[in-house]
């Protein structure tokens, strides 16, 4: 397509040629402008630049550009999208190296072009390059298009999971898809399928019904439905539910193609077997069922009620069905019962419905109902389906829980002021330890007449008071030690009585009511003469000093659970502690907190307000139990509940003897200093050699250096690091023969049955008495009995 003139020529033939040149360039903008194609000339110019010569008009259609507008720009400019996509390369690439470029799909877009186009990109000069193109846009999108359905037909029917048929009735051929041969555990087209074929695949005992009804299909023009077995390549059955059309006649009405579909039954057959059996299971159920089931429709009337209902309430089925629900509820119970049906309805649901129901024979039992709605499948009220159960028990049942609640509410809050009051005693004894054991030691120096003697002895005397106090502390908390042993109550209560009666004025008068011959109980003497002292003694405040006190004991019987303020007692034989009095009495206020440790109605002076906390603990460490009778005006009688015992009761006497003392060597752990000081002097003063520690580690690694070195240890149970239970128990590993005394204010983890089995030989309770602990040490050293 190149022309260049000769400058070496003539005028005349250099016109001539320009002539020629100037035809041919016109001829070939004629080819060019023909071409239905769309068809660029690019001059290329170096380095690497294409610029725009020619465009026929099949290319400004379709590109949308101008040819007058566009002549002599740079290839760049026209398609600012070409080179960051690499187009722009391979034309230059096709140019350079004069290789054809040529592309089924060219995907380009920019703010004027968009599409899909075929190219064909060739040098035609030295300096000349053509791009012939096609827009396939709308090829492409067609293919998409067709591409898109395609698989969405496939997934639609993987999804489905059902077998697809093709039936060519012309050839008696028949396509079954993948689907259709693995159903039965073939491998797709493992063999091919005529109308004989697919017959023989049936289960004869449906084949009679299966050839008719296709048959029918092919005639009428009618779809058909149908549930039959095939035979598998196993040899087993599978139902299926076979579905077809004709979907292709000849001019005549010939059938010319039917096509259709195979669905595995196997769930659907399962499930319709599974729902039988659930049926049948709960039509047994709803017959033989213990509990009473009804149904109500929307108005309340009877639809169903199953041999429970009729059983409870004493009616026939023909008596009750078709009538009304609320002709059997008591008149009471009908505009509430109206008011519940309304919310159930609205709700779906109904829980714990509490109605009285009418028996046949006229009387009304209590029952709760609990309910659910069945909705049709428009959302319209179907009917209830609900259950009833007598709650007469359940109410006294209540009634019953709530009174232990309460119970249980006051021993748990007594119990939290029993170890708040146990707590108070351990560090209120370790004080009093220091206070009454020196006094002790000071009253050995003082003169027997003098003046420091009596102080002295007063200040003991205080102490013991004290002493008595943290004692009272401990029984109310139930970590106080005591001697449990059978007892007679009876004379018990006699000698307090007559203590009594030299201490109370004589402007009260005191009646006595003491049975003979009662069983004895297991009991510390000493506790149940601190019952009946502050029981009466109490009472006494009660009549401010003016009245009757009364005192009983006797045997009783009870025949039922006794509930009283510490719990429930069983049924069983009791002895029975009874004191009353004609004073104030108490409110339910007052009567709700009597027992709790410091509280008090006295006056200022007139008493700690722990008596009855002490009797409480008592009674509560007996498993006894205690009943108050009172109201404002009309006085108080408390009775107290103990257990009886099987056990004989023996005489048990404690030797007096003065204080032992000894030359052997002592080891002596307190975390106390002041303590460890006090013993240390007490014990020396008894001729003993005393080692003293205030760490439980310390005095177990001293002990591991020298064994043999003490002939006794002595410690406290409270301490840091190793208590003194665990130090023992590491003492007794490297010297089992050891004698060992433990001591405590308090502890809730140990006792003295605790600490005999960890192989302590004596238990003894802060403060220390120089006497008691005297004894004591000798009795571990010689191995005595208490008392001994």
């Amino acid at each position: 397509m190149s022309r260049e003139l000769n400058s070496g020529e003539s005028g005349a033939n250099q016109g001539a040629n320009y002539r020629n040149l100037l035809e041919n360039m016109q001829f070939e903008a004629e080819i060019i402008k023909a071409i239905p194609s769309g068809l660029f000339i690019y001059q290329y110019l170096d380095p690497g630049k294409l610029i725009l010569l020619h465009a026929n008009p099949e290319a400004e259609k379709l590109t949308g550009i101008s040819l007058d507008t566009s002549i002599g720009m740079e290839f760049n400019e026209i398609w600012p999208a070409a080179e960051a996509e690499g187009i722009t390369r391979k034309f230059l690439d096709a140019f350079e190296t004069g290789k054809i470029y040529e592309t089924e799909e060219l995907s380009y877009q920019d703010q004027r072009l968009s599409g899909a186009f075929r190219l064909r990109v060739f040098k035609i000069s030295q300096s000349r390059l053509a791009v012939a193109f096609e827009n396939v846009t709308d090829r492409k999108q067609a293919q998409d298009r067709l591409r898109i359905s395609e698989e969405r037909f496939r997934y639609t029917v993987e999804a489905t999971n059902d077998g697809l048929w093709d039936w060519d009735l012309q050839n008696d051929s028949i396509y079954w898809s993948p689907r259709s041969f693995a159903m039965l555990g073939y491998e797709p087209g493992e063999f091919s399928i005529n109308f004989d074929t697919w017959k023989n695949l049936v289960h004869p005992d449906d084949l009679a019904e299966f050839e008719p009804v296709v048959m029918a299909a092919l005639e009428k023009a009618k779809p058909f439905r149908f549930e039959f077995r095939y035979r598998t390549k196993s040899g087993g059955w599978l139902w299926v539910l076979g579905r077809g059309k004709c979907v292709q006649r000849d001019a005549h009405g010939n059938s010319l193609r039917m096509v259709g579909t195979h669905i595995d039954l196997t769930e659907h057959r399962q499930t319709e077997e599974a729902l039988r059996e659930s049926k049948e299971k709960f039509e047994a159920f709803y017959k033989n069922a213990p509990i009473a089931y009804q149904s109500l429709d929307e108005n309340g009337l009877l639809l169903d009620a199953n041999p429970a209902w009729l059983d409870t309430l004493g009616y026939e089925r023909s008596e009750v069905i078709g009538k009304p629900f609320e002709s059997f509820l008591h008149t009471d119970d009908v505009p509430r019962f109206e008011e519940e049906f309304l919310q159930f309805k609205k709700r779906g649901i109904a829980c714990d419905i509490q109605v009285r129901l009418k028996h046949h024979d006229g009387h009304y039992i209590d029952v709760s109902y609990e309910g659910r709605i069945s909705f049709a499948a428009d959302g319209s009220f179907k009917q209830t389906y609900c259950v009833f159960q007598d709650i007469t028990g359940r109410k006294e049942a209540q009634l019953a829980l709530r009174e232990s609640e309460e119970r249980l509410r006051q021993s748990e809050k007594m119990e939290a002021i029993g170890h708040l009051a146990g707590g108070i005693a351990h560090d209120f004894n370790n004080i009093l330890g220091g206070i009454i054991g020196y006094a002790d030691l000071a009253l050995d120096e003082a003169k027997h007449d003098s003046r420091l003697n009596r102080y002295l002895n007063k200040i003991l005397t205080a102490g013991e008071r004290a002493k008595e106090l943290v004692n009272q502390i401990l029984s109310f908390s139930r970590r106080g030690p005591e001697t449990s042993m059978p007892i007679y109550v009876r004379p018990i209560v006699k000698e307090a009585v007559q203590l009594l009666r030299a201490t109370l004025p004589t402007s009260i008068q005191i009646h006595r009511n003491l049975q003979k011959d009662t069983l004895p109980i297991l009991a510390d003497p000493i506790k149940i003469h601190e019952i009946v002292m502050n029981l009466c003694t109490n009472a006494a405040h009660a009549m401010n000093d003016k009245g009757e006190l009364r005192v009983a004991c006797e045997e009783k019987y009870i025949a039922q659970d006794l509930r009283g303020h510490v719990g429930i007692s069983k049924p069983g034989y009791y002895c029975v502690i009874s004191v009353g009095d004609t004073g104030c009495g108490m409110s339910e206020e007052v009567l709700s907190h009597v027992f709790e440790p410091f509280y008090t109605t006295k006056e200022v002076g007139r008493g700690t307000g722990m008596g009855l906390a002490v009797v409480f603990g008592i009674v509560q460490g007996y498993e006894g139990n205690i009943l108050v009778e009172s109201s404002p005006g009309a006085g108080t009688l408390f009775s107290i509940f103990l257990p009886k015992t099987t056990k004989s009761v023996r005489e048990y006497h404690l030797a007096e003897a003065d204080i032992p003392g000894g030359k052997e060597r002592i080891l002596f752990i307190d975390d106390e200093e002041m303590l460890n000081t006090l013993v240390e002097e007490m014990l020396t003063g008894l001729g003993y050699t005393v080692t003293v520690f205030n760490d439980s580690q310390n005095a177990l690694q001293a002990f591991r250096k020298s064994p043999q070195s003490c002939d006794l240890v002595i410690t406290d149970q409270t301490m840091p690091g190793l208590t003194g239970i665990e130090l023992s128990q590491q003492l007794l590993a490297l010297r089992p023969e050891l004698p060992i005394i433990l001591c405590t204010g308090y502890s809730k983890f140990v006792d003295e049955d605790i600490a005999r089995e960890a192989g302590i030989r004596r238990f003894i309770m802060k403060p220390l008495r120089k006497k008691e602990l005297a004894r004591k040490i000798r009795e571990a050293l010689t191995g005595m009995r208490p008392g001994v």
